[in-house]
């Protein structure tokens, strides 16, 4: 199990577009990833659990990754939103 936690910067938060962003990435990956906010689990493969996030600037949220591909798999999403973020 790998694991990163990300402060959202971006002033619109992790709206629409980051969540596909992230999903686009997400799926590219055979190990499974899912996001933890507030004490819930979100699957980071599921378009609707991303959306109902609800994640605005300043929120923090975890991101898991487990299984054969998880290193590749947290350092892509993490370079997805950093790339979003810029």
């Amino acid at each position: 199990m790998r694991e990163a936690t990300v402060t959202v910067k971006s002033a619109e938060g992790f709206h629409a577009r980051p969540a596909m962003l992230f999903y686009r990435t997400a799926i590219q990956y055979g190990c499974e990833v899912y996001l933890l906010k507030n004490g819930n689990k979100y699957n980071g493969k599921s378009m609707l659990d991303l959306i109902s996030m609800y994640v605005i600037q300043g929120d923090s949220f975890r991101i898991i990754a487990e299984g054969s591909d998880e290193n590749e798999a947290i350092t892509a999403l993490l370079e997805q939103i950093r790339l979003d973020s810029d």
